[in-house]
């Protein structure tokens, strides 16, 4: 079934809480943690500079200037804010398993052990009861052949890269094995296309919001510039390249997800076509991150369109764009959402393009997954039956950790964006701000996090058009978690009643 490409809201949130408030450009502006004289930053990912009184065993007293490259110095940003809290979080459990310290700590993250401690919903990793089932498959795998202790193909062996073909992109690669590289994450992914196929200053327009290790990805070694458009509309990506126009910078990408990240929502195939075709007719690279594809649980997988199945659809319709969107339209797929497998680092790209292909054989000498995982991965995936089971299992208990945050969010009088599937709702907090500032959002996140040890995303970190919304991530905490949390944004939205 076909579907608007307008944003669905849940209840009644206006539909310009998602994209069409003029776009807020934040790239380039940095921020230390904790300070608010200017907080709207390019968030970059786990990486950037963090305690810089000691760098590579120098002395402390040493400058990072006298450390660091240029380079480095010129890309080096600080993790989100929310990313920072979420480290020191798990810093603080492997200290206190270490140290054998059993005793309730709201700095540690929230278990059965530990009520009072830090529910951490920033984070878009699945941690539901099915993610064990693919630790389980992994482990029982049969032992790899020797010659993955060997060295091969930096692109993946054919087996991983045949199952990936035939499992993750059906339509697609048609079980066509040449058509896919594997590496070590869909982040990985991103820069790998980014290096090949941008030179460094060129821009990559993204759909605002949007999520905020893209920069890292495009920028730290490609030093390619993210840019965010007001929309997913192909009005607002062209303005956007029209203003990149004027000021004399060469737009060479356009970087979707879809599902979307932060909002959850999905594009139809119309809309996506005509996204292509206006890339085309740009000359511009499309890339289709699709790594939450299978992670849909409000609707049915089959009626989400994926970038290959606009491409279809679009050269049956105008055969002349075939040979345009064999070069310019790529996608990414990858284990670390839909399979709940992130610290595998698997992670997949599928092109057409046979240049781009073959340089990526070399570049994959940097991005490669190991021999024997890669034997083990091709086998899980081989497994139909397994990965069937898994999938249906993940999608139901996606959607009942979902319905606990709705609900939640529906008791304190807030809304969010209806989504198709992800691991977050894009939730729409701008009732519960002092003022309507990015200074009052930035009160809010910390006062959630301090009073009642609510760790949420932030919408600055996401590239919000506006102040107020937040990304709740749903999959690590688990369904009691989710419970509390209920709890403890009641009482929080209570007591900002009881203080007006």
């Amino acid at each position: 079934a076909k579907r608007m490409p307008s944003r669905r809201v849940r209840d009644d949130a206006p539909t310009h809480a998602v994209r069409n408030r003029p776009f807020r450009r934040v790239h380039g502006t940095t921020c230390r943690r904790g300070s608010r004289s200017s907080r709207g930053r390019s968030s970059h990912a786990i990486g950037g500079r963090g305690d810089r009184s000691h760098v590579g065993g120098t002395s402390a007293g040493m400058a990072a200037s006298e450390v660091l490259s240029r380079r480095m110095r010129d890309v080096a940003k600080p993790p989100p804010r929310y990313l920072l809290a979420f480290l020191e979080a798990l810093a603080a459990e492997e200290a206190s398993q270490r140290q054998g310290n059993a005793k309730d700590d709201p700095k540690r993250p929230w278990s059965e052990g530990n009520r009072r401690g830090l529910l951490l919903l920033a984070v878009a990793e699945n941690r539901l009861q099915a993610s064990l089932w693919i630790a389980k498959r992994i482990h029982e795998a049969k032992p790899p052949p020797p010659d993955s202790l060997r060295y091969g193909d930096m692109r993946g062996c054919l087996r991983l890269r045949e199952a990936a073909a035939r499992r993750l992109f059906p339509e697609a690669a048609q079980a066509d094995a040449s058509v896919v590289t594997a590496c070590n994450g869909c982040g990985s992914a991103v820069e790998m296309l980014a290096f090949s196929l941008c030179d460094p200053g060129d821009v990559a327009i993204i759909p605002a919001p949007y999520y905020p290790s893209f920069d890292n990805d495009l920028s730290t070694r490609a030093q390619v510039q993210p840019v965010g458009a007001r929309s997913n509309r192909p009005k607002d990506l062209e303005d956007t390249f029209k203003r990149m126009e004027k000021e004399g910078k060469r737009t060479k990408m356009v970087l979707l997800t879809q599902p979307h990240n932060p909002c959850g929502d999905t594009m139809d195939l119309e809309h996506l076509k005509a996204i292509i075709q206006w890339a085309m007719d740009r000359k511009l690279h499309v890339v289709s991150d699709e790594i939450y594809l299978c992670s849909v649980y409000n609707g049915p997988v089959e009626s989400v369109c994926t970038a290959a199945d606009a491409v279809s659809a679009l050269v049956a319709e105008c055969p002349e764009l075939a040979q345009a969107c064999d070069e310019r339209v790529h996608s990414i797929m990858g284990l670390s959402k839909d399979f709940a497998a992130s610290g595998m680092r698997v992670g997949f790209i599928h092109s057409r393009n046979k240049e781009l292909n073959n340089m990526l054989g070399g570049l994959g000498y940097f991005h490669a997954i190991p021999g024997d995982l890669q034997h083990r991965v091709a086998e899980m995936l081989e497994d139909g039956e397994f990965v069937h089971r898994f999938q249906e299992e993940n999608r139901r208990l996606l959607k009942k950790a979902y319905d606990k945050v709705a609900g939640a969010l529906q008791r304190v009088g807030a809304s969010c964006v209806c989504p198709m599937g992800g691991l977050f709702v894009w939730a729409d907090f701008r009732k519960f701000l002092d003022e309507p500032t990015w200074e009052a959002e930035d009160r809010l996140y910390e006062r959630l996090l301090n009073e009642e040890g609510i760790l949420l995303s932030p919408g600055r970190d996401m590239h919000a058009l506006e102040p107020g919304f937040f990304r709740i991530c749903f999959a690590w905490a688990g369904m009691e978690a989710l419970d509390d949390f209920e709890s403890r944004l009641v009482r929080f939205v209570g007591g900002l009643a009881g203080s007006t």
